[in-house]
């Protein structure tokens, strides 16, 4: 039997604060419950923004990356950092492979758009972190942006339809040009 502190020393834990919030670590180094190598090294995207979103009044954009194998997926939004109480996370690992996807969401809002007036517009990136065997720090990558825009839609078609008469039952094709807008649209 041991001292007190010899007691303490094998059940320490150390908490280690990244950017994106705290992970708690083993004395191995690794997080609980992934010092398993098949669950280390750097993340890959199963899923990335999008490269445009719209936005309207009341309907958000909602953006989902997904990475594997990853502890945490941290979203920057018009260059700042989206807080984690903002994410929608879900969790997964394959049975036969135990390796964790980890898959995050956000809604941006009409209003979070029309109040940035940076040069480069509205964009989000997604930022997926796991450990690298043989590495103190997590290994990082970023994702594609994904640019969020609100939606304008032209109130007057560029060119009307014009009246026809026709038979009953028989086709009629009707030309015109719809409003000007973004995304662009279409009838």
């Amino acid at each position: 039997m041991g001292t007190p502190s010899d007691t303490f020393r094998r059940g320490a834990v150390v908490v280690v604060l990244f950017i994106s919030g705290c992970i708690a670590q083993g004395l191995d180094g690794f997080p609980f419950g992934s010092s398993d190598p098949l669950t280390q090294g750097l993340p890959e995207w199963e899923l990335q923004p999008l490269s445009n979103y719209y936005v309207v009044t009341g309907k958000p954009a909602t953006i989902t990356c997904r990475a594997t194998p990853a502890i945490t997926i941290t979203f920057r939004c018009a260059g700042r950092q989206v807080p984690a109480k903002s994410q929608t996370n879900r969790e997964m690992v394959d049975r036969r492979t135990r390796r964790k996807t980890l898959e995050s969401s956000i809604q941006v809002t009409k209003e979070e758009v029309d109040e940035y007036y940076g040069k480069d517009g509205y964009s989000c990136r997604c930022f997926a972190q796991n450990n690298v065997q043989g590495s103190v720090k997590p290994g990082v990558v970023e994702s594609m942006p994904g640019r969020v825009e609100t939606a304008v839609l032209k109130q007057h078609f560029r060119s009307i339809p014009l009246n026809d008469k026709v038979l009953e039952n028989q086709p009629v094709k009707l030309d015109c040009l719809p409003p000007e807008g973004r995304p662009s649209p279409t009838v």
